[in-house]
Formats: structure tokens, C-alpha cells, sequence
């Protein structure tokens, strides 16, 4: 399935804090920036979540996913970490299965 379409992910991030200008809404004009995993306050050695980081008109943005499950987590963070300056438009549209891993399609064509 595409990223955007995963039930367990609202893509694009819709509330990501910072200030200054409005980010704007065209999902190819936000350009993924940074990747950081997050790991829980109880147990530092857990992963907890994922937050982006993008740069607007010199302002920076964060948006953090919050996943229950530290290996999806973990998932998701190689998934995107391989998406950045990549725009949201493009990382929606890329092909990953139920536990956020990136699923490369291959072209099998028949060589005669």
C-alpha cells in the first residue's frame, strides 16, 4: 500500500509545530528535512515514535508520530530516514507494508 493510505498513519502530518509563516499546503512544496527517532520517557531504550523536521521561509517545523509498538517504530524511522529531501507529496506515494517497511517493486520483465 502507499504511505498515505496506511490506517495507522495520518499523511500527510497535518499538525506540526513551530513558528512564522504558515506552512503551505501543496504536499510538494514540504520538503522532509531531518528524521529523528524518539524513544520513550519510562524506558529510554524503547522507541516510541518518530519526528520530522522540515524548514519553511527559514522557520522550523516538527511533527512527531507517536507509535505503541517499538519495532514498527523503528519501521517507520528507516523508512523515512530514507525519504529525506524528499517532499510529503513523494513520501506519500511511496509503497510500504502493514509495518511501515519499504516495499521495493521489481521489475521482473523477460529478457529474450
Amino acid at each position: 500500500m502507499k504511505l498515505r493510505d496506511h490506517p495507522d498513519l495520518n499523511w500527510p502530518p497535518s499538525n506540526w509545530s513551530g513558528s512564522g509563516s504558515p506552512l503551505p499546503t501543496d504536499l510538494n512544496s514540504i520538503i522532509l528535512g531531518a528524521v529523528e527517532q524518539t524513544f520513550g520517557i519510562g524506558n529510554p531504550a524503547r522507541a516510541d515514535g518518530v519526528r520530522l523536521e522540515t524548514t519553511h521561509q527559514g522557520n522550523v517545523w516538527h511533527h512527531k508520530y507517536e507509535i505503541a509498538d517499538p519495532a514498527r517504530a523503528q519501521n517507520l524511522y528507516k523508512t523515512l530516514k530514507g525519504s529525506i529531501r524528499q517532499t510529503m507529496g513523494q513520501i506519500g506515494a511511496r509503497e510500504i507494508d502493514n509495518d511501515f517497511n519499504l516495499v521495493e517493486r521489481v521489475n521482473c520483465g523477460i529478457i529474450a
